[in-house]
C-alpha cells in the first residue's frame, strides 16, 4: 500500500505536479531506457521494503534525488519475511467462498504482468538472479472444506480466465503424503526469491544515487516533508493504518488491514556442511497454499 503525494505550486517545475504520471509513462515505455523526465525533482520515500525500494529505483532512474526513510536496514523489514508471492488468483480470492475480488485481481495481475519486464531490468543493472519461478503454485485439500473451497476457487477462476486445475492423484507430487483429499495446480500464482530480490533492489537504488535515512517516520513530519520535497510516498504497509488514526489526511488507510498467516521454508544441510538439492531429500520444491 502505497499514497503518492506530489507537491504543488508556481515554486516547482510544471513536471513536478504530474510526477507520478511522468514515472507511470517513462516507466511503462522501457526500464532501461536513458530518459531522465524528473531530473531535479526531490522524492522522499517512506518504507524502504519491496514496494519503497521499487518505487526509489524508477524515481531514480528518472532523474529524481530520491531518499528512503525506514528505522531498518533498507529491504530487512516485513519483505525480508514475506514468501515473495506473485499470486493472483489465490490473493484475490475470498476464502470465505466468496467471489474473487475484481479490484484486487486487477491489482495482482497488473502487478504480475509487469515482471517479465521489471525483472529482467532488475537482473540485467544488478547483474544477479532473482530467482523467478513461474511454476504453477499447488493448493492443497487436506479436509473436505478444503476442498470444497478449492472446488469454488477454480470455478470463480475460470470465470476470470485463470487456469486452476485438479490434478489427477497419479500426477500428485511424490512428497504429498497420501493423507491429502485433493491438489489444485494455480498456474498463473508463481513466486521470487523475495530475499535476492530486496538485495538485488538496494543494489541498483544505491547504483542509481538513493540515499538513506534510518530514522522512523511519524506522520506529524508530513507537512514538513512536503514542503522539503517535490514528492512523497508513504509505502509502509499497515504503519499506514495506525497512523491514519492520528491523521485526517490518511483516512483512507484505515482500510489496510494485516494478513497473518504461516510460512516454512526447509533448508536440509548435508553432512559435509553444504545445503542439499530438494530433489535429493523428497521435500516440496515449490509454493504450497
Amino acid at each position: 500500500m502505497f499514497n503518492v503525494a506530489p507537491v504543488h505550486g508556481p515554486s516547482r517545475p510544471p513536471s513536478v505536479n504530474n510526477t507520478a504520471e511522468a514515472v507511470q509513462t517513462w516507466a511503462g515505455a522501457s526500464l532501461l531506457t536513458t530518459e531522465r523526465p524528473l531530473s531535479g525533482t526531490r522524492a522522499l520515500i517512506v518504507g524502504a521494503g519491496v514496494i519503497g525500494l521499487s518505487i526509489a529505483w524508477l524515481l531514480a532512474r528518472a532523474g529524481a534525488e530520491v531518499c528512503v526513510r525506514d528505522a531498518d536496514i533498507p529491504g530487512k523489514g516485513a519483505s525480508w519475511a514475506a514468501a515473495g508471492l506473485l499470486a493472483p488468483t489465490f490473493e484475490a480470492f475470498s476464502l470465505a467462498h466468496g467471489p474473487i475480488r475484481p479490484e484486487l485481481l486487477r491489482a495482482c495481475l497488473a502487478g504480475q504482468n509487469g515482471w517479465a519486464e521489471f525483472g529482467a531490468a532488475l537482473q540485467a543493472l544488478a547483474a544477479c538472479d532473482v530467482g523467478l519461478d513461474t511454476r504453477a503454485a499447488l493448493a492443497i485439500a487436506m479436509t473436505q472444506a478444503d476442498e470444497s473451497r478449492m472446488a469454488h476457487l477454480a470455478q470463480e477462476a475460470a470465470r476470470h480466465q485463470l487456469g486452476v486445475k485438479e490434478l489427477a492423484a497419479r500426477d500428485w507430487p511424490v512428497w504429498l503424503s497420501g493423507d491429502a483429499r485433493a491438489v489444485f495446480a494455480l498456474q498463473a500464482d508463481h513466486q521470487v526469491d523475495n530475499r535476492a530480490l530486496l538485495k538485488a533492489l538496494w543494489q541498483v537504488c544505491q547504483c542509481a544515487g538513493v540515499m538513506a535515512d534510518p530514522r522512523p517516520w511519524h506522520p506529524d513530519e508530513m507537512e514538513a516533508a512536503a514542503a522539503d520535497s517535490d514528492c512523497l510516498v508513504l509505502a509502509s504497509g499497515f504503519a499506514l493504518a495506525r497512523w491514519a488514526e492520528v491523521d485526517a489526511a490518511l483516512a483512507a488507510a484505515r482500510h489496510i488491514v494485516p494478513v497473518k498467516g504461516q510460512m516454512l521454508s526447509l533448508t536440509v544441510a548435508c553432512s559435509n556442511g553444504g545445503v542439499s538439492d530438494h530433489r535429493s531429500t523428497g521435500l516440496p520444491d515449490r509454493v504450497l497454499r
